[in-house]
């Protein structure tokens, strides 16, 4: 009878710490636009050091979930890497993509 209420106690702890995990994440959102205040649609979002990430939609929205504090990149060709951090209230992000200098002479 100890053996089982253990394991039910130890389950217990290991589904509450999931659950705690989990809601530590908020949900990042908002627009991205181009250097004459465009929604940019296709630009990719992504949480540094993870593998989530999404798409702005043609209105230049994008959502996804991430820890507060995260750093989240935005990348589009032809236009620099721009950074911001994900605000623990949940507020909107709004990025403003800037051009890159460095432009492609031939297309191969």
């Amino acid at each position: 009878m100890n053996r089982i209420l253990t394991k039910s106690l130890v389950s217990l702890l290991l589904l509450a710490s999931a659950f705690r995990a989990n809601a530590q994440n908020v949900r990042a959102e908002g627009t991205v636009y181009d250097v004459d205040g465009t929604p940019m649609a296709g630009v990719g979002v992504s949480v540094a050091g993870t593998m989530n990430g999404t798409i702005t939609d043609l209105d230049g929205r994008f959502a996804l979930t991430a820890a507060p504090g995260a750093t989240l990149n935005f990348e589009f060709l032809g236009y620099k890497l721009i950074r911001a951090t994900v605000p623990a209230d949940g507020s909107e992000i709004s990025v403003n993509m800037e051009l890159s200098s460095e432009i492609l002479d031939d297309v191969i």
